[in-house]
C-alpha cells in the first residue's frame, strides 16, 4: 500500500495537502428522442488548483442537496480536511457515511472523486491505490443473488 506524504510549497514554506473546495454540477445531456439524462458530477479541489471528478447518475437534485445542505451537507465536512493517502481517503469515507446527509449517490460520487484527487496527487491509478493489481480483477460492486442477465437470455427469458 502506498503511504506518500504530499507536501507542496505555499507561500515559500511546504505545508500539507488539503481539500479546499467540493463544487457540485447538476447536468442535463441528450438523450433519446424525447428524453433526456440527468447527471450529477462533483469535483473535489485542493488549494493547489488540483482536482477529481466523480459521478452518480441517481436523483442529480438529492445528491446536490447532500453536497450544498449547510448545516450537514458533505462540502462542510470535507472543506479543510487533509489529502494525502489512500488511508485519508478512508478516513473521510467514514466520517461522510456517519455525519453526512446519508445519501448514497452522493457519498459514491464525492468517493469517486476523492480517490480520483488522490491518484492524480500521486500520479498512481486509483486502482493500485485500492489494494493494487488484483483489486481491478476483484470488482467491489455488488450484484443481487438470482440468475445473471447472461443466464436469463441463454434460457430465452
Amino acid at each position: 500500500m502506498l503511504a506518500k506524504v504530499i507536501r507542496v510549497p505555499y507561500n515559500g514554506r511546504l505545508t500539507t495537502m488539503k481539500i479546499a473546495a467540493v463544487d457540485p454540477f447538476c447536468l442535463r445531456l441528450p438523450g433519446s428522442p424525447g428524453r433526456a439524462s440527468d447527471l450529477f458530477a462533483v469535483r473535489v479541489r485542493t488549494s493547489s488548483g488540483s482536482a477529481g471528478w466523480g459521478e452518480s447518475t441517481a436523483a442529480p437534485l438529492l445528491c446536490l442537496a447532500a453536497v450544498c445542505d449547510p448545516e450537514a451537507g458533505l462540502r462542510g465536512l470535507l472543506t479543510g480536511e487533509p489529502l494525502e493517502s489512500p488511508d485519508d481517503v478512508r478516513r473521510l469515507h467514514e466520517k461522510l457515511t456517519r455525519q453526512g446527509p446519508g445519501f448514497p449517490a452522493a457519498l459514491g460520487a464525492v468517493d469517486i472523486a476523492l480517490w480520483d484527487l488522490l491518484g492524480r496527487l500521486l500520479g498512481q491509478p486509483v486502482y493500485r491505490l485500492l489494494d493494487g493489481p488484483q483489486a481491478a480483477a476483484h470488482p467491489r460492486a455488488a450484484a443481487p443473488p438470482g440468475p445473471s442477465a447472461l443466464d436469463i437470455a441463454s434460457e430465452g427469458g
